[in-house]
């Protein structure tokens, strides 16, 4: 399905350029919470990811809606479907403060329209 195609390229695009942005910023975190930078280069990260948070809420939008354009009632027993609701969790999880805790949340309605994510930790 060509559609498919579009939505897990757009996917993976967009997963690429919010770790883009975020990684440097995530690496420059001491590991060790005793170091004398550690809040602040935390804090420099943390207000990058809202910032990526923002930026990318409307493309979250319209890939959540080609993904609902998809099918309706019943999507969750069509496995492309899932499939693309679950990489669209992982693309969200990219803009967790602490992405290693796992995908992020995301809550679709029975006629596949997504109500909200949450990427929060």
């Amino acid at each position: 399905m060509p559609a498919l195609n579009g939505i897990h390229l757009l996917l993976r695009q967009t997963k690429k350029e919010i770790t883009h942005r975020l990684a440097p910023l995530a690496q420059q975190v001491p590991k060790q919470k005793h170091d004398t930078h550690y809040a602040e280069k935390l804090n420099a990260y943390v207000t990058a990811v809202n910032a990526a948070r923002v930026r990318y809420a409307p493309v979250l939008e319209i890939i959540a809606n080609a993904i609902s354009a998809l099918g309706g009632k019943g999507w969750d027993k069509n496995n492309d479907i899932v499939q693309c609701w679950l990489a669209f969790a992982h693309t969200v999880q990219a803009l967790r403060h602490n992405p290693a805790k796992g995908p992020a949340s995301i809550y679709v309605d029975e006629n596949n329209k997504m109500i909200s994510y949450a990427a929060a930790n």
